[in-house]
């Protein structure tokens, strides 16, 4: 199998790890991202190009693949969320028995909890216009005295030259 690392250079690749971009590739790859995997889990796989050859991919916009892997990130978000249920609504780990009695395992509380925070931040970074913190600064004041002038008209103008120059 050859592989071009540059316009002039054809070297002869020895079999390994896959550093060709192809369709189907990138299918999988982004197929897998869709169900929650990261693309480090991803590429350690032995028949995956390593994470620095996706990058490559991504940076050089190889056959529309950055947008199929930006939508693969946001088909990600969703997929998610679900988990934040599901780790959520699952308490069938919550108690431990501890010399003959039924205890809160705090730490596989604690656990859950890190997951589920974990998977908020990751999904409010992957989706933010739709899952991110909206943050909106009200600047209007209830007593009226934040309210902004109104527009400077010619008429309004010469009237207060006429002032300034009756007081100077």
């Amino acid at each position: 199998m050859k592989d071009v690392m540059s316009d002039d250079a054809v070297i002869e690749n020895k079999g390994g790890r896959p550093t060709i971009y192809s369709e189907e590739l990138a299918q999988v790859i982004c197929e897998s991202l869709m169900v929650g995997m990261s693309l480090r889990k991803i590429c350690e796989l032995d028949d995956m190009p390593a994470i620095s050859t996706v990058m490559q991919w991504l940076a050089s916009g190889k056959d529309g693949f950055m947008e199929q892997y930006a939508h693969a990130r946001q088909v990600q978000a969703e997929y998610l969320l679900d988990e934040l249920i599901d780790i959520a609504d699952d308490s069938s780990k919550d108690y431990v028995v501890v010399d003959g009695q039924e205890r809160l395992d705090q730490e596989h509380i604690q656990r859950a909890k890190l997951r589920i925070d974990t998977r908020k931040w990751n999904i409010e970074k992957l989706a933010p216009k739709r899952y991110g913190n909206k943050q909106q600064v009200d600047n209007v004041s209830s007593d009226g005295s934040m309210t902004p002038p109104q527009p400077l008209t010619p008429e309004s103008a010469q009237a207060i030259s006429k002032d300034l120059d009756y007081e100077y």
